[in-house]
């Protein structure tokens, strides 16, 4: 009984530390939702059209700066300032027919 309140009350709190705003593009149909998940040291979490994990930015945690639309995708700035490190990175999302997206990095 205490370990059910206790995940209970987790997922409670992560409910609470979680805030998710959607980007939707008048140059064209695709939309991105950004999750944003944790406390202290935020993640970032990508969704293009609220389905397909943009994996890159999620799996190297980059926090997103800013999204602005661009007439065939997204334009992200992006960074490590919550880790300390000053790295910063601009990727363009460009959504494919084929729902999958190729990213393109400076």
């Amino acid at each position: 009984m205490i370990i059910k309140n206790f995940i209970f009350f987790l997922s409670i709190v992560s409910l609470l530390h979680s805030q998710e705003t959607t980007y939707k593009c008048k140059q064209h149909p695709y939309s991105l939702v950004q999750i944003s998940i944790g406390y202290e040291h935020i993640n970032h979490k990508l969704l293009l059209d609220n389905k397909i994990l943009i994996k890159e930015l999620f799996d190297e945690m980059w926090f997103i700066d800013k999204i602005s639309c661009i007439s065939n995708g997204f334009k992200i700035n992006a960074n490590h300032r919550q880790y300390g490190d000053l790295s910063e990175k601009t990727f363009i999302i460009l959504p494919q027919i084929s729902h999958t997206y190729k990213i393109i990095s400076n």
